[in-house]
């Protein structure tokens, strides 16, 4: 769905994390954990579950955008 190589290092089923599950995502000033929001977001909606984004760290087109360019 989402990206190959993650889903596969990360064997969820469906590659959606269990519905009683919270995701904590935390980046450095070395890497950024922007994708993994991308991520989770595309497989969530690919699978039909809600999605909630609080504290958006870019204007939500943003999110518009990366979401048109993964077929979502």
């Amino acid at each position: 769905m989402g990206y190959a190589t993650l889903d596969s290092t990360l064997a969820f089923p469906n590659n959606v994390p269990p519905s009683n599950s919270s995701i904590l995502v935390i980046d450095t000033l070395k890497s950024e954990g922007n994708f993994l929001i991308h991520h989770f977001v595309i497989n969530h909606l690919k699978a039909n579950k809600p999605v909630i984004l609080v504290g958006l760290s870019q204007i939500f087109n943003h999110y518009f955008l990366i979401a048109r360019k993964l077929m979502v």
